[in-house]
């Protein structure tokens, strides 16, 4: 008799398990396309359970977002935060469905929402495991977010030649940070030099000193 329980708990997590898996698998994918207008915009279907989600990433740890007009922060659990290598930031407390809760609150990070990424933004982190992150107003703000006919519209503010340009220039920003901190003394001051040279020869002084 308890064999027979033990078989049919099983053969009901499996199933379970792998409905859970093939739900994941057939949801509709986001589909980014071109405005007339020049602007680039990320159109996501609704999923069964009524809810609006991306694939993206904190500090390069991937993270699956659902998208959350009510919030205000970005927020993730204690378990991601550890794996994106968050900063322990400062205490606060997020008001949930639950009540208040104590968290932290993690300052200047990147975050990226498939195609689009902002950083400088502010993360808040929930104590423990959350099984998705939240994607709030912090990170909607830069965008027009329009919802009808089951999909919700993210639209870029900006043209798409200056959304490439500025994500050259991030790029750029973090090639030079990581070059910058692999340098020795002398390599930084070769380095500082040509910067000068097309900036200013008056920072030379500052930059190898």
């Amino acid at each position: 008799m308890n064999n027979h329980l033990v078989a049919a708990i099983v053969w009901l997590a499996i199933v379970i398990g792998g409905y859970i898996v093939i739900d994941e698998l057939s949801a509709p994918a986001p589909v980014v396309r071109a405005t007339e207008n020049g602007k680039v915009e990320i159109v996501v279907p609704v999923a069964r359970d009524g809810h609006y989600y991306l694939d993206g990433e904190i500090n390069g740890q991937s993270v699956r977002f659902l998208v959350d007009t009510g919030a205000s922060y970005i927020a993730v659990g204690s378990d991601v935060a550890r794996r994106a290598n968050l900063p322990a930031g400062v205490a606060g407390f997020f008001n949930t469905a639950n009540g208040s809760i104590e968290g932290r609150i993690v300052r200047d990070q990147q975050v990226r929402a498939d195609i689009f990424e902002v950083s400088g933004v502010t993360v808040a982190v929930m104590p423990g495991r959350i099984e998705y992150g939240l994607l709030g107003q912090n990170f909607l703000k830069y965008f027009d977010v329009t919802q009808s006919d089951g999909k919700l519209v993210l639209r870029m503010r900006q043209s798409w030649t200056a959304f490439v340009l500025r994500r050259v220039f991030e790029l750029w920003r973090k090639a030079g940070k990581f070059a910058w901190r692999k340098c020795e003394p002398f390599q930084r001051c070769i380095t500082a030099s040509w910067i000068a040279g097309v900036l200013d020869y008056r920072i030379i002084g500052l930059l190898c000193d």
